[in-house]
């Protein structure tokens, strides 16, 4: 059924994602649910302006990749760039580290709550060269049946007793100094 994920709407929701946001996402990691559509989406992407924006874009699965490296050149060779795109499907999740990623696209549902934060923990790694960095994290959102991978925070709180976990509250901002000023004041109380 994840095959069902790699389809032309989506896949060119995802170009003009990254397109839209070249300047911010500079080093992309993208998570798909098959080999086919890791293929797909890369062929595409090659076939976009976008090739002329990140030094390489590519992609992995679990054999094989784009450069036809071993794995451990592969990785070795993809920290080394600045600006990149990479595909994969379940390989750059847990064990991974790049402090340079600073964008994660999910296009594929897990029912892993522990799979999925590690895939964004892929781009909220603190990168000693850039202490400002600004992590994204992109949700390819769907509108098929049976699809439920959104993120939540209160999955931070799910395995623990009912008795500690605090209250969750969702606020909503219309303007920026709003946010701030509420932040101001949880501060100074």
């Amino acid at each position: 059924d994840l095959e069902k994920l790699n389809n032309d709407e989506r896949n060119q929701k995802i170009i003009r994602e990254l397109s839209s946001h070249k300047d911010q996402y500079r080093k992309v990691i993208i998570y798909v649910g098959t080999k086919k559509h890791a293929e797909d989406l890369y062929k595409l992407l090659i076939a976009t302006p976008l090739k002329a924006e990140y030094e390489s874009i590519s992609f992995i699965v679990g054999d094989r990749n784009s450069r036809k490296q071993s794995r451990e050149e592969y990785v070795k060779t993809e920290q080394e760039y600045k600006r990149s795109i990479l595909v994969n499907v379940q390989v750059l999740s847990e064990g991974y580290d790049d402090p340079t990623v600073n964008t994660v696209i999910m296009a594929a549902p897990s029912r892993s709550k522990l799979y999925y934060m590690q895939a964004m923990g892929r781009a909220v790694r603190i990168d000693p060269n850039d202490f400002l960095k600004k992590a994204y994290v992109v949700e390819v959102v769907d509108n098929l049946p049976n699809i439920r991978y959104r993120i939540d925070n209160r999955w931070l709180y799910s395995d623990i007793s009912d008795a500690l976990e605090p209250e969750v509250k969702d606020i909503t901002y219309s303007r920026e100094q709003e946010f701030i000023d509420s932040l101001e004041k949880i501060y100074t109380n």
